[in-house]
């Protein structure tokens, strides 16, 4: 289990399914919960969540192999993103612009 979310969005998407995983197994393992309080979670409050890689999902969108609407259609229904948030946009904007720079390398190196 990855505590650190920011080394692991997919940690992200559970928490935001309605149950804090990684809380509950910071708090197992300092003797601050038991095993039968885990067994008393209460999974009906979990429910479906979309998670969208939002670089993989550009590269997608790239290559044509997904087109604008549908691009635009998952981003409307996406629950939890793996980097951008609005509490800590700063992360997503890094690794955007270091996207976009990567993306232009690339461009140079096939142009040559």
């Amino acid at each position: 289990m990855e505590i650190n979310f920011r080394n692991d969005g997919n940690a992200i998407c559970v928490t935001a399914s309605g149950v804090n995983l990684p809380f509950i197994y910071v708090q197992w393992h300092n003797g601050s919960i038991t095993e039968n309080s885990v067994k008393n979670i209460n999974i009906d409050s979990m429910r479906t969540v979309y998670v969208m890689p939002e670089f993989d999902d550009m590269i997608l969108l790239l290559k044509g192999e997904i087109n604008i609407f549908q691009w635009i259609k998952d981003i409307i229904r996406t629950d939890c993103f793996m980097e951008f948030s609005k509490k800590d946009p700063i992360p997503f904007l890094y690794a955007l612009i270091m996207f976009v720079i990567r993306g232009f390398k690339f461009l140079g190196k096939k142009i040559k």
